[in-house]
Order: C-alpha cells, then sequence, then structure tokens
C-alpha cells in the first residue's frame, strides 16, 4: 500500500520499439550486424532505432572476444594508450613487449630503449603493420598464439587476411585479433 491507501501498480515494463513493423521482435544474435546493415541499405531504420541499436548493442558482450582473456604476448609490437601514465608523454606510442608476467604486470620497451614495468593490459592495444607480408601473431581466436605473414588488410571491414607460417593455412581474423611480431631473433617458433 501507498500513502494514499492503494494498492501500488507494478512500473510498467519498457519495450523498445523500433519504427520497422516486425511480426516477431529483433533478437541481438551472431548475425545482428548483418540484419542492421541489410535495414539500413534498406532505409528503415531511423536515427531513433540507430540509437536504441547502439544502446542494446553495448550491453551485448562480444561473444568472441573476453576482456580478461590475456592477449599480451612478448616480442608484440602495441600501442600504449594510457593518457595518465608518466603525464601522458608515451601515449599512443609504439612500443615492443618484453616481458607478461599477467594482465596488470607487462614490461615494454619504448623505441628509445627505455624499460616501462607493471604495465597494464588494458593499457595497450593492438598495432598492425603498415606493408603486406610483414609479419604478426594471432592474439585471440582458434589460432591464438601463432605466427602468420599479413597477406591483406582490408580498412572497410576491419580484417586482415593472414597466412599460417606452421602450416601455410590462409585465416580471416578482426584488425583487433592480430598484431605485429617483432621478434629479436627471428624464428618460426609459435607460442
Amino acid at each position: 500500500m501507498d500513502v494514499n491507501g492503494s494498492d501500488p501498480q507494478p512500473a510498467p515494463k519498457m519495450k523498445i520499439s523500433f519504427g520497422v513493423k516486425r511480426k516477431s521482435p529483433v533478437r541481438l544474435q551472431d548475425n545482428t550486424p548483418a540484419i542492421i546493415d541489410a535495414l539500413q541499405k534498406e532505409g528503415k531504420l531511423t536515427d531513433e532505432d540507430r540509437a536504441k541499436l547502439a544502446i542494446l548493442t553495448e550491453e551485448q558482450p562480444f561473444e568472441g572476444s573476453n576482456n580478461d582473456e590475456l592477449w599480451v604476448r612478448t616480442d608484440l609490437l602495441v600501442r600504449f594508450i594510457d593518457e595518465n601514465y608518466k603525464k601522458g608523454k608515451y601515449f599512443k606510442e609504439k612500443m615492443r613487449v618484453v616481458d607478461v608476467a599477467s594482465r596488470k604486470d607487462i614490461s615494454l620497451e619504448d623505441s628509445h630503449g627505455k624499460m616501462h614495468y607493471g604495465i597494464r593490459q588494458s593499457s595497450l592495444e593492438t598495432v598492425l603493420p603498415r606493408l603486406e607480408k610483414s609479419r604478426v601473431m594471432i592474439v585471440r581466436g582458434k589460432h591464438k598464439g601463432l605466427t602468420a605473414t599479413m597477406e591483406e588488410k582490408d580498412k572497410r571491414r576491419c580484417l586482415v587476411v593472414a597466412r599460417l607460417l606452421r602450416s601455410n593455412e590462409i585465416v580471416t581474423v578482426d584488425f583487433d585479433d592480430v598484431c605485429q611480431h617483432q621478434s629479436r631473433e627471428e624464428d618460426d617458433d609459435d607460442y
């Protein structure tokens, strides 16, 4: 009972509706980006629809990736993205990974040979080589830890076509799932 003595009504459930009329509700699933692209091409999504979809998709975890997953490996070239470290002096600088003890304890070497210790994985992002045929390592997914050569880079779809060094197999991976590999000893061993 509320202060007036009547039974309170349950709050109505929020229902997100879109400008497009459908027979069944849209469920976010693996092919959702393709569905959204198709609807956008047909002009069936309003700006309000796009805003609602952005909210929905942000809440859905990306199934192919785990933010807690350790992807950093030694000899990768990574970009430092922590604006607060050393007052931003190294922000967006590329550094070589020297040692990985854990997600919260990574040692890096900058372009001047200076070492940086105790760096968190969340302060780093992958770097793609500019040139094709450059050496990369796959850092997430089925082929995680395998070295490859970058055969092609599709900037429009954010995909890399790579040839695995061990098996000569061609694989296609997302930009975030591959990183430039710079081994001091240029060996062909995988991790």
